[in-house]
């Protein structure tokens, strides 16, 4: 009798990834903010799942304006049941927790959201038209990994999947367990991060790349409201450039942007780095840049120009990079650069901090990520100081106010 064959659908890089990395939630509301605990789209059958949700709204005064949800997304039946209950909800925090999966597009459209907040979500698309039309204020994208936003989701990814594998377009992968023994069996593996970046090299590798998602057309009945955008860790630079291929409306509507890729993870799978390198100097609304970058480019040049990328319609700049680039050549240049009045010609305020510091992992090592995040030698961090000290003096010297950052997690305006 052959080896009995079931299926591993891999929804993320490393589905415990987002968990492992994930720190204190700095920005995560006050805990005494009303909170909802949510059984999510996998429970939906069970014969409790809407008593549960229930039995706490009780606690919670309805006219509150905000809402913490956790452990999960909210199922249909969940979002309805909130809905039905709180009509006012302006500030909104989703952590997707163990499933890292997100269902969010029956938020209900009746809240008058402005700030969104989701943790954690891994390997999903986004659908709400909070995000796909632009229509809440402040988007706050906390630790999470390949969301997108265009395209089919998991359940279409997978059947489309099926499909190629019937027409003998696409092979299906196997992992034996249990090999040689009575409890041998195949487990076929779906790897769903490479499903999606195969839907959109087809995309963008072919003559309709220009087309918009029917879902991400610029909005007719308001105008697109993001104003404030953040995205913390892992992936982050990778995602702006996915949200700005398929949002460029929304994208570049934003006036304060909040990038940090600081921990060494899977910068630049589903993008090409240049992508970043392309789109970021085209913010042409943008105001207030805090940027936070390690060791996350192939090409070394990204990183060594970086000043060349920041918008020239910028006011407020925080920048915190690594303490090896100080060392460079080509600091030089961040040096002439900043003490040039025709540098970023608006600039009124600097933070600038070169305090990060990576060592690679053995080659044989299985920890991920590949790059570890270590303190700097002391030597180095001196160094590093004393060069954002001078370039800071540089700044001064031509009006600009130089201030020191003392929180990096969180968006400083």
């Amino acid at each position: 009798m052959g080896a009995k064959e079931e299926k591993l659908v891999l929804q993320g890089w490393d589905h415990w990834t987002a968990t492992r990395l994930r720190p204190l939630r700095l920005r995560q509301l006050a805990t005494a903010s009303p909170t909802v605990q949510v059984q999510g789209p996998h429970e939906e059958s069970k014969p409790d799942h809407r008593q549960r949700l229930s039995l706490q709204l009780p606690l919670i005064p309805r006219d509150t304006d905000t809402l913490i949800i956790q452990n999960d997304t909210p199922s249909d039946a969940e979002w309805a049941i909130l809905g039905l209950h709180f009509p006012l909800i302006r500030n909104l925090e989703i952590h997707t927790g163990y499933n890292e999966d997100l269902n969010d597009r029956h938020i209900p459209p009746h809240w008058p959201l402005s700030r969104l907040l989701i943790s954690s979500a891994s390997g999903t698309l986004t659908q709400t038209p909070f995000i796909r039309q632009g229509r809440v204020s402040h988007l706050i994208l906390d630790h999470t990994s390949g969301v997108r936003f265009e395209g089919p989701d998991n359940q279409e990814l997978q059947r489309r999947h099926k499909d190629a594998i019937a027409r003998g377009e696409a092979k299906p992968e196997y992992i034996t367990v249990h090999k040689g023994t009575p409890e041998e069996r195949k487990i076929e593996v779906v790897f769903l991060p490479l499903l999606a970046m195969a839907w959109l090299d087809a995309k963008y590798g072919g003559s309709n790349c220009s087309e918009l998602d029917p879902d991400n057309t610029p909005p007719t009945q308001h105008e697109v409201n993001l104003q404030t955008l953040e995205i913390v860790e892992n992936d982050a630079l990778c995602t702006f450039a996915r949200m700005t291929l398929a949002l460029p409306h929304v994208v570049g509507n934003t006036s304060a942007l909040h990038l940090s890729s600081t921990n060494g993870c899977c910068e630049f799978q589903k993008t090409n780095e240049k992508m970043f390198v392309q789109f970021l100097p085209q913010m042409e609304n943008l105001k207030t840049l805090q940027l936070s970058v390690g060791e996350v480019f192939r090409d070394e040049s990204h990183l060594l120009g970086l000043y060349r990328l920041f918008p020239r319609t910028l006011t407020t700049l925080r920048l915190r990079g690594p303490a090896m680039l100080t060392q460079s050549d080509r600091w030089k240049e961040w040096e002439e650069a900043f003490a040039s009045r025709t540098f970023l010609p608006g600039l009124r305020r600097l933070s600038i901090q070169m305090d990060l510091c990576y060592e690679d992992r053995e080659r044989d090592s299985a920890s991920w990520p590949l790059k570890r995040r270590t303190e700097p030698p002391e030597e180095m961090r001196l160094a590093a100081n004393a060069a954002c000290e001078r370039l800071g003096a540089l700044a001064r010297s031509r009006g600009v106010s130089v201030e020191e950052m003392q929180d990096w997690g969180r968006l400083r305006v």
